[in-house]
């Protein structure tokens, strides 16, 4: 059941400041009551005190990263009261210099976490050129690399990212003793299994007749459905073959699991394909933000954030992409306040925008000024943007310098883009493949001419 306001709300909406007099009360809509927040008994907002100064390295990395967001050498130099000279060898094992990021220092906990595979083939040429800089970079990191899985713990099936066509390929010409079949996988295309159709092991061990092992082969690398059909009496139509389907997904599941033996019985391909699959699924190294150590300037004196709601604050300040799958009722709401007003005031954002649903627009502006009553936020709903509202709506969101600008989904999707940033979009989606399709074309004409020259050299041959 929709809410239904009075028509002078309508027009109250239209003031940018009208959430910030909405915020002066939590209004309950089971009881149809409202109580006075807090900012009308006592003061909510009150400076937080800035740390000058701090006794060991560890606190000084902590409140470099709450004050400017990264690490600053000469900041903590400050704090520590020493030469920066001094400071860089009291932060040794709590900093590290990123060689991807041209020797940028980074912390302890960015740094040893994450890919930490690439990061260690990084560290490694890094220190190999220049000892004195990178030196410490390698033994931590390779203290985190998860250790390897062994061929008993990875799973090898048909259509696996790690395997590739040329595996594929020796497998079936190997186990199907036919060296006619042919495996591509090109980059923006689908598995292709031609040839070797015809064998006794291809319809009768590894396939059926109706669906031969190649063509079973195709369907698991594609990660297809296998079903059979028959045409009917007229021609015009399929009639499903369940006998037929079910025989062949059980050669299906045989081809697979003799795969599955395969890819480990020769030593040298089962060490190459597990250093594979180790660097491409066995890399990751999660980073924790437990005991994140926030000020939080501007946060009502009223609100005490949880330390999971800390943690995520700081991952939204670290990380580039965050998801808050918390529950109903952990507070995503003030996590998403706290998040926006710290990327704001660290700099990292210009002018954060939220989206929510369509029914929540009130409520999300309301508690985020409760929690931030200082806050300068607009809030725009689908009615905002329509007609010649949304020239005003979106000059008025360039204009101002808002800490956060609210709007519903549907009043998102009615905003346009120019031409050019359209444009740019377009382009950068669609570049990678029409290269990657240009590529592989021309490794196809080269294999072509190549295959033509040694027709041409075995005819004369023959000739002569």
């Amino acid at each position: 059941m929709s809410m239904r306001r009075p028509p002078v709300m309508r027009v109250f909406r239209e003031d940018p400041h009208s959430p910030v007099v909405m915020a002066l009360e939590a209004y309950d809509d089971t009881t149809d009551t409202a109580t006075k927040m807090a900012i009308m008994r006592q003061r909510v907002v009150a400076p937080r005190t800035p740390r000058l100064g701090a006794d060991t390295a560890e606190d000084a990395v902590a409140i470099c990263l709450d004050t400017h967001g990264r690490i600053e050498l000469d900041a903590i130099a400050d704090l520590l009261g020493v030469e920066p000279e001094q400071a860089r060898a009291q932060l040794r094992g709590l900093v590290y210099p990123d060689p991807d990021q041209g020797g940028r220092l980074v912390p302890a906990a960015e740094y040893l976490s994450g890919d930490v595979r690439s990061k260690l083939d990084s560290a490694r040429t890094a220190a190999a050129e220049h000892p004195v800089v990178y030196a410490d970079n390698v033994a931590p990191l390779i203290q985190v690399i998860p250790p390897d899985l062994g061929p008993a713990e990875i799973d090898a099936r048909l259509g696996a990212a790690w395997v590739d066509a040329d595996d594929v390929q020796e497998f079936l010409r190997e186990v199907l003793r036919d060296t006619s079949i042919n495996v591509e996988h090109p980059p923006t295309g689908e598995w292709k299994v031609t040839g070797g159709n015809r064998g006794m092991l291809s319809v009768e061990e590894f396939g059926t007749r109706r669906v031969p092992a190649p063509k079973l082969a195709q369907a698991l690398l594609r990660q297809s459905q296998i079903r059979v059909w028959d045409p009917d009496e007229t021609g015009d139509a399929r009639i499903f073959n369940p006998g037929e389907t079910e025989a062949a997904i059980e050669k299906g599941e045989i081809l697979n699991e003799r795969f599955s033996e395969w890819v480990w019985e020769n030593p040298v391909r089962a060490t190459r394909l597990s250093e594979v699959y180790n660097r491409r699924f066995n890399n990751l190294v999660l980073r924790a933000y437990d005991g994140a150590e926030l000020s939080l300037p501007g946060l009502s004196k009223t609100i005490e954030p949880r330390p999971h709601q800390r943690a995520a604050v700081a991952r939204m300040i670290a990380e580039p992409n965050v998801g808050l799958f918390h529950a109903v009722g952990a507070g995503k709401t003030l996590e998403m306040a706290m998040g926006v007003m710290e990327l704001k005031r660290l700099g990292l954002v210009t002018k954060p925008a939220i989206v929510v649903p369509n029914h929540m627009l009130d409520q999300l502006s309301s508690e985020f000024l409760q929690a931030y009553p200082q806050a300068r936020i607009l809030a725009a709903g689908t009615e905002d943007l329509a007609g010649e509202k949304r020239r005003a709506f979106v000059a008025r969101a360039a204009t101002g310098d808002w800490d956060a600008v609210i709007m519903t989904r549907g009043s998102f999707q009615r905003l346009e883009v120019s031409n050019n940033t359209a444009h740019w979009y377009f382009d950068r989606e669609i570049e990678a493949p029409p290269r990657a399709f240009a590529a592989a074309q021309g490794q196809r004409c080269e294999e072509h001419h190549g295959q033509t020259h040694r027709g041409r050299g075995a005819q004369g041959r023959g000739e002569a």
